[in-house]
């Protein structure tokens, strides 16, 4: 094989494991993931844990829903 098809399939390669490594977010415990579809807020809420999201159409922003002490 030669030189430049390495380095090709080595970019493919990167951008291949770039994509599918943005499909997934972890949201942290006692937070919930609002989804969000090109900035647009989405109806789905995302639990705590690991969750697959449409790689660069999808942003998910974490919220707190922990019990908050009211004095």
């Amino acid at each position: 094989m030669s030189r430049n098809k390495r380095i090709v399939l080595g970019v493919i390669g990167v951008i291949i494991f770039l994509t599918l490594w943005s499909g997934f977010v972890i949201v942290p415990a006692g937070y919930r993931g609002t989804v969000l579809w090109f900035g647009n807020v989405e109806d789905r809420i995302m639990p705590s844990g690991l969750n697959f999201k449409v790689p660069f159409a999808e942003t998910v922003i974490s919220m707190s829903v922990q019990v908050q002490p009211h004095p």
